[in-house]
């Protein structure tokens, strides 16, 4: 069975080859470990196929061919190269004196410039972004009428409801005709007072007329009670339509407010 051809791998070889003595190293004299490596591939396949003959049952297989060892490694040390100029530069520098060093890094460097610390802004508008403001507005309203003032001098709490629209023009276009109240001071002095049962109880308020009423009463704030105070009660409405779901919960919002306001309000003064 000789003749057989190698299996893939075996490259030129074949079994012939052993059969008749002849080696593929016998003579050759390999300069690379690449030339070994592929001289051990072929004589690998051909002992793979002189297994199977064997395996077969042939009589007289030769024996397997011996792999080529791979030559040394050779350690190739790079000559030592000079210093580069930077080395020397560093070397020189270090025999400079300390004002000479000064004067060279200032000569490299160039002069210092002043760190300008960079800052994000987060106004996104100007004045310059928006055409001027027209100066021919007819806005007209009627301002917080004396008998909102005359019930905080005697430190009555002053319904939100006062502070509509609707309320706004009855005091100003109906004030003879709405009803006063006859009081005593703790002086003994008489007074009158407008009498607020006339007006809608705080509690019937709707969202508009909340929002509307608290303008007008921030107005009242801002010039009849101290500044801290002023601002407290400010913050107070600010706080309450911030509120998420606002409307949904509007009824709990208006009675906290009600009862805020009941709750801060001294005693009357008679």
């Amino acid at each position: 069975m000789t003749g057989s051809a190698a299996p893939a791998g075996a490259l030129s070889k074949s079994t012939d080859q052993i059969d008749n003595g002849s080696s593929s190293a016998a003579g050759n004299t390999f300069t690379t470990n690449m030339q070994i490596y592929a001289e051990n591939i072929a004589s690998t396949g051909c002992n793979n196929a002189l297994q199977a003959r064997r395996d077969a049952g042939e009589p007289d297989v030769p024996i397997d061919e011996a792999l080529l060892s791979l030559l040394p490694t050779q350690i190739v040390t790079p000559p030592p190269t000079p210093a580069s100029n930077v080395t020397q530069m560093v070397a020189a520098f270090s025999q400079f004196s300390p004002n000479s060093q000064s004067k060279a890094l200032l000569l490299l460097n160039g002069p210092s410039q002043p760190t300008v610390p960079s800052t994000t802004s987060r106004i996104l508008f100007t004045a310059s972004d928006e055409l001027p403001a027209s100066t021919s507005s007819m806005d007209f309203g009627y301002g917080i009428h004396p008998f909102l003032v005359q019930l905080a001098m005697h430190k009555v709490h002053i319904p939100l409801t006062l502070f509509t629209s609707k309320s706004t023009n009855r005091l100003h276009r109906e004030s003879t005709t709405l009803t006063q109240k006859v009081i005593y001071t703790k002086n003994n002095t008489k007074s009158h007072i407008l009498d607020v049962s006339q007006f809608p109880s705080e509690l019937t308020i709707d969202v508009a007329d909340w929002h509307e009423c608290w303008v007008r009463n921030r107005t009242f704030l801002e010039e009849h009670y101290e500044p801290a105070l002023a601002k407290r009660w400010i913050n107070h409405y600010l706080h309450l339509s911030h509120q998420d779901d606002f409307r949904s919960n509007f009824a709990a919002i208006r009675k906290f407010d009600y009862e805020e306001h009941e709750l801060r309000q001294q005693s009357p003064s008679f």
